[in-house]
């Protein structure tokens, strides 16, 4: 055995629970000979530059100027067995009876470097010469079955079918001065949102943001001294547009389902009062939508499809009120898309097979 090396001062070997420092792990275990010629050992749990910390000894034996260490690390490289009855990789010995081709079964050598493997294990794709165990497909199975469920890509678009236009964006509006009976105190705000749902129309639109949408707003000018022209102005807005996926795997069949995150009308927070001489109130209008929430607003059955796309919103005039505008002045109402995903389900009849 090589002579051991000599600690030089008794400061160069500290016990851990009176150190204050902890540098990276670089060791693991570390036999110190006791001054009766006894060998104790202790794992070391980090070090710095030219200190090693450890755990704490017996009170019996004391680390002095001139005891001589050993660090104890396994080889790198070496052939171990799996113990099933233990569950630990230990060191192979006896006869190595386990490669194919060996007629002749010597015994292990000591030095696990010198031993060679039943199996060559790599990292990467498969090539010639790999075996192939059980474990693969296990491991490609549980690979697959973490793909069920893909969330995919979406964008919109302003038609069922591209270059065939749709009426897809409506809107109507007006002050009630002059078009109705011109009076700001008999029934101004009835009168201003009966001119804007009689002007109603949908009109060809593009579909840019927010995408799908209904707004009806309400404002009261002057909060009773009202001006010659425009004392109220209600005004209404709708859109739908298609939530299109693209470049969809064709050689199974898929599901889809087509999500849509909301907030308030023009992409506003809800206020639970007048704030800032305004009132923001959340109103679906009967779309599959939800405040400051992920909701499912349609689904695509099982199909082998490398495109498709489904709509969100509608035309009918938007659901409003003029109420609090007359006490704080301008109430917007309704909702606004903010967000967008589809998820692709492979778990369906033609597509991958699931066993629980």
């Amino acid at each position: 055995m090589p002579r051991l090396p000599v600690v030089s001062q008794v400061n160069r070997c500290r016990n851990f629970a009176t150190s204050t420092t902890l540098q990276d792990v670089v060791v693991r275990v570390a036999s110190m000979q006791a001054p009766l010629g006894t060998t104790v050992t202790t794992t070391i749990t980090g070090n710095s530059g030219d200190v090693l910390f450890f755990d704490t000894l017996p009170s019996s034996r004391k680390v002095r100027k001139g005891t001589r260490y050993q660090i104890l690390d396994p080889d790198v490289g070496g052939v171990w067995r799996w113990d099933a009855g233990t569950g630990e990789w230990t060191v192979p010995a006896g006869a190595d009876s386990h490669r194919l081709g060996v007629t002749t079964a010597l015994n292990f050598h000591v030095n696990p470097t010198e031993n060679l493997p039943t199996y060559v294990r790599r990292y990467g794709r498969f090539m010639v010469g790999d075996a192939i165990p059980s474990e693969t497909f296990d491991e490609l199975y549980r690979a697959l079955n973490a793909l069920r469920w893909v969330k995919w890509p979406a964008s919109w678009a302003a038609s069922a079918v591209d270059g065939v236009d749709e009426n897809n964006t409506c809107g109507g509006g007006g002050t009630d001065s002059g078009t109705m009976d011109g009076d700001c105190v008999d029934h101004p705000e009835s009168g201003a949102k009966a001119f804007a749902e009689g002007h109603y129309t949908c009109a060809v639109g593009g579909a840019t943001a927010p995408y799908a949408f209904s707004i009806s707003s309400f404002t009261q000018f002057g909060f009773g001294v009202c001006p010659t022209d425009g004392c109220h102005e209600y005004e209404i807005d709708r859109a739908y547009a298609y939530l299109q996926v693209d470049n969809i795997v064709n050689r199974q069949a898929c599901a889809v389902d087509y999500y849509a995150f909301a907030l308030g009308p023009g992409g506003t927070e809800v206020t639970a009062g007048c704030v800032g001489g305004t009132r923001v109130v959340f109103n679906a209008n009967g779309d599959a939508v939800s405040y400051k929430s992920w909701s499912l607003f349609d689904s695509a059955s099982a199909a082998v499809r490398t495109t498709d796309r489904k709509r969100l919103g509608g035309t009918g005039i938007p659901a409003g009120s003029y109420e609090d505008g007359v006490t704080c002045g301008h109430r917007v109402e309704g909702y606004s898309v903010n967000d967008q995903c589809a998820i692709l389900r492979w778990d369906v009849t033609g597509g991958f097979v699931f066993i629980a």
